[in-house]
C-alpha cells in the first residue's frame, strides 16, 4: 500500500508565510483607506465650511438688500474654485436667491432633502450624499446667514463639493499596498 504524498515542509513554510503577509497587507490596506477617508473627508469638510462662512460673510449685505443679482454672481465666481459643484443661497423664506450656473432656479423653492435640512438648519450642516447621477459622492456643506446684531436668520448657504479626488487618492494608495505585497510576496516562490 503507498504512503500519501506528504506536502514538503518548505513549501508549508512558504505558504504559511505567504498567507500571513497576505493578510497583513490586507487588514494594512484597509486600516490606511479607513484612516485615510476620515483625514480627507475632515478636510474636505473644513475647507467647505471655510468657503460657505466666508461666503456668508460676504454676502451678508446683499441679503439684507435683497441684491438676487449680487448673490448669482458670487455663486458663479466660486463655482470655479476646483472640488465646488455648486454654490446655492437661499433667501429667509427658503427661496433660491442666487445658484451657481442655474439662474432659471430664482426665486424657486427647491423641494429636495438636502435642501429642506439645509433650509432649516440653525447651526452648520455636513451631509454626504452618493448621487448616482454624477457617479460618486458629494459633500453638502450648509451655514446659515446671521446678522451679529440680532440673532435674526437672513438666509443659508449650501456648498455642494465633489469627494471625486478623495476617492481617487483612496484608490491609488490600496493599489500601491498591492503592488508592494506583490513586489514582497515575490522573491519568496
Amino acid at each position: 500500500m503507498k504512503k500519501p504524498a506528504s506536502f514538503p515542509l518548505r513549501y508549508r513554510f512558504m505558504l504559511t508565510s505567504s498567507l500571513m503577509l497576505i493578510l497583513l497587507l490586507g487588514t494594512l490596506a484597509l486600516m490606511l483607506g479607513s484612516l485615510q477617508t476620515r483625514t480627507i473627508q475632515d478636510r474636505i469638510e473644513k475647507q467647505g465650511l471655510d468657503i460657505a462662512q466666508n461666503l456668508a460673510a460676504v454676502s451678508r449685505d446683499h441679503f439684507i438688500t435683497y441684491n438676487y443679482v449680487a448673490l448669482e454672481k458670487l455663486a458663479n465666481q466660486v463655482v470655479d474654485i476646483s472640488d465646488i459643484l455648486y454654490v446655492v443661497f437661499y433667501d429667509k423664506e427658503g427661496r433660491v436667491a442666487g445658484y451657481s450656473r442655474r439662474p432659471d432656479l430664482q426665486n424657486r423653492i427647491l423641494t429636495d432633502e438636502i435642501s429642506w435640512k439645509a433650509v432649516a438648519t440653525a447651526e452648520p450642516l455636513v451631509v454626504i450624499q452618493d448621487r448616482k447621477d454624477l457617479g460618486r459622492p458629494v459633500m453638502h456643506v450648509a451655514v446659515p446667514v446671521i446678522l451679529q446684531d440680532s440673532q435674526a436668520r437672513w438666509g443659508t448657504i449650501r456648498v455642494c463639493l465633489s469627494l471625486g479626488l478623495m476617492q481617487q487618492q483612496i484608490r491609488q494608495t490600496r493599489w500601491t499596498i498591492g503592488v508592494l505585497g506583490v513586489i514582497a510576496l515575490a522573491p519568496g516562490y
